[in-house]
């Protein structure tokens, strides 16, 4: 009997496993395809690190803020009034309307064609799980009819209008992409680059995977995106993009004017899982986090990216990577710093999360109580150590080579042969010794990247606590390759 519920439950974490791993795969690898921003070295200044843990100022955020073009003063391109289309009369007297959803598509062009469109909106109209809009998308003073039905389990989306005097099909977003089946809804129909053409604006949830948002737009002839997410397929090594913008797990979809410019932006906020394993932590820790897409005067393009606040030491530490590769270097030392010296960041103990989070009331589901996480020695050693490394790194690559060397300094002496923060002293050797011989940072972080090949353990701190977590690779230990 035990080994049969292991071997269920072996066989729920590898679908899982498979299922978030697709949709990561698939819609997760959107990249910034601009340069990055450049850091005035003035604005970092080098600080003594010193061993002993100290309340320090914790950044709030993860903040990324690169745009992809000039957003401000953006020329606008505004549409006039195409002539009214002619639409069969209303008729509706002789119509018969099925009685029960979802209608097929053959239900709804007959009904529109016989006259029976102010008839279908009042039958949609009775029934407040239906998904329906009916507004001028086309732009001409004749609303179209927008239906969310569905099918096999998962959405679809029509958009029916009139086209050579007949209602026709203009547009159909299907909900299995990639695999991965979403069920769509419509968030609002508005004129959202301030053009005078009203946009379509569908949120896009998938059970075990993420939340997206699509907006389509009517062109003169057909509805086309004005959203592009780029990224790399690593099948055919092309840059490809999709008609989407996503966040992994359940976020809230909206829009909203932040900036006040009448230009209303696309946001995701959330990241929370979509099913009780991981909701309740089995699967490991997960952060919310905020993209915001803006308009670029072409399409909506990536703006910017917030984490929530690190709750744990190896959260900040991986902040602080992300900070160094976007060239944030200001931003990354203090995510590194706080993994030092700031006691508010939670140790990882993988057996006491799960004794916390399995220990829940089913009823009453919340992300696990942190505070129960006890201090592991161990972990902080090896973090610390590697944020020491990190920073000097950062001095290097600023040409600071007396903070550098005092950083290093403190690695060799804070954590001697025996402590479990060793390795990372010899990882940073590894580094310093050739950049003594080289002065070059390439080089040098190849030598780096060869010692965590050799010695994959010391990946584990870092990152892989759970599905949600970030996978680290030996690449990823240097920045500068």
């Amino acid at each position: 009997m035990k080994l049969k519920i292991i071997s269920i439950l072996s066989a729920y974490l590898i679908l899982v496993s498979f299922i978030l791993s697709s949709c990561s795969n698939t819609l997760d690898q959107s990249i910034n395809l601009t340069s990055l921003p450049t850091l005035n070295s003035s604005t970092l200044l080098p600080t003594t690190l010193t061993s002993t843990i100290t309340q320090t100022v914790t950044p709030t955020s993860t903040h990324i803020s690169t745009p992809t073009s000039n957003f401000q003063n953006i020329p606008q391109v505004i549409f006039t009034h195409a002539l009214p289309e002619i639409c069969p009369p209303n008729n509706s007297s002789e119509i018969d309307i099925p009685n029960e959803l979802p209608l097929s598509e053959s239900a709804i062009i007959n009904i529109l064609n016989n006259g029976g469109v102010e008839k279908l909106v009042r039958f949609l109209s009775q029934d407040n799980d239906v998904n329906f809009r009916y507004e001028d998308l086309t732009n001409d003073g004749i609303p179209e009819l927008i239906v969310r039905n569905w099918d096999q389990g998962y959405g679809y989306l029509n958009v029916y209008g009139c086209q050579n005097s007949k209602y026709e099909n203009l547009l159909t977003l299907d909900g299995f992409i990639d695999f991965v089946e979403f069920s769509l809804g419509i968030i609002a129909i508005q004129d959202l680059n301030h053009n005078g053409v009203k946009e379509l604006v569908v949120d896009m949830i998938a059970s075990h995977c993420c939340t997206g948002i699509m907006v389509y737009e009517w062109n003169g002839i057909s509805f086309e995106s004005v959203v592009k997410t780029w990224y790399v397929d690593h099948k055919n090594g092309r840059l490809e993009y999709r008609n989407m913008v996503n966040l992994g797990g359940i976020a809230q979809a909206s829009i909203a004017d932040i900036d006040s410019n009448g230009i209303y932006e696309l946001i995701l906020d959330g990241g929370r899982p979509s099913y009780t394993g991981g909701w309740t932590g089995i699967d490991g820790p997960w952060r919310n986090e905020k993209i915001i897409y803006m308009w670029n005067g072409e399409n909506y393009a990536w703006y910017s990216q917030e984490h929530y606040p690190p709750n744990f030491r190896f959260e900040a530490i991986q902040d602080g990577d992300t900070e160094t590769e976007r060239g944030n270097y200001d931003l990354a030392l203090k995510f590194y710093q706080s993994a030092i010296f700031d006691n508010k960041l939670k140790s990882w103990t993988q057996e006491v999360w799960r004794d916390i989070s399995q220990n829940q009331d089913p009823e009453n589901l919340a992300y696990p109580d942190i505070e129960k996480m006890p201090f592991n020695q161990d972990e902080y050693n090896q973090l610390s150590a590697y944020a020491r490394y990190r920073i000097m790194i950062l001095y290097l690559k600023q040409d600071w080579m007396s903070d550098a060397k005092t950083i290093y300094e403190t690695l060799i002496e804070e954590y001697p042969q025996g402590n479990s923060g060793y390795p990372y002293v010899e990882l940073a050797t590894e580094f310093w010794n050739e950049f003594q011989t080289s002065n070059n940072l390439f080089s040098s972080c190849t030598k780096a990247i060869m010692y965590a090949t050799n010695k994959p353990e010391i990946l584990e701190p870092l990152g892989s606590h759970g599905l949600f977590d970030k996978n680290y690779d030996p690449e990823d230990i240097c920045p500068f390759k």
